[in-house]
């Protein structure tokens, strides 16, 4: 599987999960939100790979929220569309 983003990265260029209790997650019907610097923001529609424990997991961007300062920064929602097993 391949996608415009993967979680993790390093200052300046990172995107992290904000979820509270993944205990609680519901892959198939959640939309989960990230936060992130990136050189270049993702858009609506891009997807984004998350490393699980069994899994890699791909997410599209359904939503996304730019700051202006600083503005490399963003908040966005994404949902799961597609799955790949280790």
């Amino acid at each position: 599987m391949i996608a415009d983003y993967t979680i993790g990265g390093y200052w300046g260029n990172h995107i992290e999960w904000l979820v509270d209790d993944w205990s609680k997650v519901n892959f198939n019907e959640d939309t989960l939100e990230v936060a992130g610097h990136t050189p270049i923001r993702p858009e609506k529609g891009q997807t984004i790979m998350g490393e699980f424990n069994k899994s890699w997991i791909k997410f599209k961007f359904i939503e996304v929220r730019y700051c202006s300062e600083p503005n490399d920064m963003f908040f966005a929602k994404v949902k799961a569309i597609d799955q790949e097993m280790k």
